[in-house]
C-alpha cells in the first residue's frame, strides 16, 4: 500500500514539475499546390539543441524537382548540428516528404527573439516533362532564446 502511494506521488509530481514545451506550426501553400508545414519550438534554452521538422506535400498534378530548404541564422545564434539544408531530388504528384533538422543554440548570444531564416526553392516540371525556372521563397521563424534557469537557495 505504501508503494502505491509513493508511485502515485512520483507520477503526479512528475507531471506537475515537468516544464511545458510549446511549439508552433507554420503552414504555407506554394505555387503548384505544394503545402509546407514547418514545426518549431516557440522558445529554447541557450546551449541546448532544438529540432525543427519539415513536412511537404505535393497536392498538384505535376511533379516537382530540386526542392530545397536552406536554414541560416544571421547572428549565428542557431547553428546546425550536421547540415543546414534539406534537399529532395523529386516529389511526384500526390507524394509527401518529412525530415527534421537539429540546431545547437550558441552560448555567446543575448537572450531574446532571434530569427531562423529558411530559403525554400522548388522547380515545377510542366506537364511532367519540361522543368521551369526555380521558385524561391523566404520564410522567417521567430524563436525566443532564454538563459538556463538558475536557482539559489
Amino acid at each position: 500500500m505504501k508503494n502505491i502511494k509513493m508511485m502515485y506521488f512520483f507520477l503526479f509530481g512528475g507531471f506537475v514539475l515537468l516544464p511545458n514545451v510549446y511549439g508552433e506550426t507554420i503552414n504555407q501553400s506554394m505555387e503548384g499546390s505544394m503545402d509546407i508545414q514547418i514545426t518549431h519550438p516557440d522558445e529554447s534554452i541557450i546551449e541546448r539543441i532544438m529540432s525543427i521538422s519539415i513536412l511537404i506535400k505535393n497536392n498538384g498534378w505535376e511533379d516537382k524537382q530540386d526542392i530545397s530548404f536552406i536554414f541560416t541564422s544571421q547572428d549565428n545564434a542557431m547553428v546546425p548540428v550536421s547540415d543546414n539544408s534539406i534537399r529532395i531530388d523529386k516529389l511526384s504528384q500526390g507524394g509527401s516528404y518529412g525530415e527534421s533538422i537539429n540546431f545547437k543554440i550558441s552560448s555567446d548570444i543575448n537572450p531574446g527573439i532571434h530569427f531562423l531564416n529558411v530559403k525554400y526553392s522548388q522547380v515545377l516540371v510542366s506537364n511532367n516533362k519540361e522543368p521551369q525556372e526555380p521558385i524561391v521563397h523566404d520564410i522567417a521563424i521567430p524563436i525566443v532564446l532564454k538563459e538556463e534557469p538558475s536557482v539559489r537557495i
